[in-house]
């Protein structure tokens, strides 16, 4: 965990090298239709798109024949084919935009507070040219897959009773300056946030990655849902509109596990060793739950270069 860094310029940023490259989802073929449903009932439909941007609720993704399949609205599940060329034409906006990577882990508190910050300096600049994608991070990649009991965890991590208890005030009155109201006290469990992170891989590849996040978030910190039963995961992907019986077929399976843990294991080998942490445009590291007005400045420079070519 992170204190917030209160002086930020992208000029000046003490940029990480080892992190100027974030692992990406691997990429499957698109079959060999022109137009094809995601989230299907085989898990090959299912990864058969490189997410590219997202625009409201219009999607593109990419095939290895460097086509773009424009997806209108996850939940409708349309799409179709057309050439990487026409699809830049037709979108400048696309080719303006600059990738923001986000590594965290949905238990982790800083990472919902550092994303409610994050999401109230958006609202504040509905122009904004950031292009979101979470990655995975295990706080606890040793976790047994059944969690533990609350008070335990937080007892050995912080070393006793009162040390867990002022970290959890410090975090409590983050939360509440963010304006978010979360139940502490409520959590019996710290989970396993393997197959919560392989949701949010797959929530991704539809184009619903960040609406899936935010529903995990609340759940466990909000709503006190053990967010490494799978049972409580598939009423979370049944409520962004992922289908249940896939997800479903998927978690009962061994699907995208080493994945997920080889993208951690990445991260950590690149200098990664908290979260929240933030890439900007493949190169500048930002680290923290920091405050919306760090990314209200963050993006008033970012656009500097495209009004100045305007």
């Amino acid at each position: 965990m992170h204190r917030p860094e209160r002086n930020f310029d992208l000029r000046t940023l003490n940029v990480t090298p080892v992190l100027s490259s974030i692992p990406q989802a691997t990429p499957q073929p698109l079959p060999e239709a022109a137009g094809t449903t995601c989230l299907a009932s085989e898990r090959s439909n299912l990864k058969c798109h490189e997410l590219i941007l997202q625009l409201g609720e219009v999607t593109l993704c990419k095939d290895r024949r460097n086509h773009v399949v424009q997806c209108h609205n996850s939940r409708k599940k349309t799409c179709e084919v057309q050439s990487l060329a026409h699809a830049a034409k037709g979108c400048e906006r696309w080719q303006m935009m600059i990738k923001l990577d986000i590594l965290s882990d949905p238990i982790c508190p800083w990472c919902y507070i550092g994303k409610k910050n994050l999401d109230d300096a958006l609202e504040s600049r509905p122009g904004h040219r950031l292009q979101i994608q979470w990655h995975p991070f295990q706080l606890n990649p040793d976790m047994p897959r059944g969690g533990m009991e609350r008070e335990k965890y937080l007892n050995r991590k912080f070393g006793g009773h009162e040390n867990a208890k002022q970290v959890c005030n410090r975090i409590a009155e983050a939360a509440n300056s963010a304006e978010l109201k979360l139940d502490l006290d409520g959590i019996q469990r710290t989970p396993n946030t393997i197959d919560a992170h392989r949701l949010i891989h797959w929530a991704g590849l539809e184009g619903c990655q960040t609406a899936i996040v935010a529903r995990l978030f609340k759940a466990y910190f909000e709503e006190c849902r053990d967010i490494g039963d799978r049972s409580e995961l598939l009423e979370i992907a049944e409520s962004v509109g992922l289908g249940r019986a896939v997800i479903e077929r998927l978690l009962g399976s061994d699907a995208d596990i080493e994945e997920m843990r080889a993208r951690d294991v990445h991260a950590r080998n690149r200098g990664v060793a908290g979260v929240p942490t933030f890439v900007v445009a493949d190169r500048h590291v930002v680290q923290g739950a920091q405050p919306k007005n760090l990314w209200l400045r963050v993006m008033d420079e970012l656009s500097e270069p495209a009004e100045a070519s305007s």
